[in-house]
């Protein structure tokens, strides 16, 4: 359904990392989603918006990925997490 991609920038002076993936977020969208986090968080990234206004459609295995993600960076390292669209 098209390429996936993500990127991301780091707004100063609050430190907020917006996250913002592009395309079909499918089981293999939300996979490499959440590694893309993982990356920014072991960084030391802690607050983020991800932004999901490039994205058509996230399908269920898309959806558990992005839960597990959230649950695990909230808990484990204290992370904040916002939305958009």
């Amino acid at each position: 359904m098209g390429n996936f991609t993500i990127s991301h920038e780091k707004v100063a002076p609050s430190g907020i990392t917006i996250v913002k993936p592009t395309g079909y977020f499918d089981q293999k969208g939300g996979e490499a989603f959440a590694a893309y986090v993982a990356e920014l968080v072991t960084a030391g990234n802690r607050e983020f918006i991800f932004c999901f206004g490039a994205i058509p459609v996230i399908n269920s295995t898309g959806i558990s990925n992005l839960l597990t993600l959230i649950e695990d960076i909230s808990l484990e390292s204290q992370c904040k997490v916002h939305f958009c669209c």
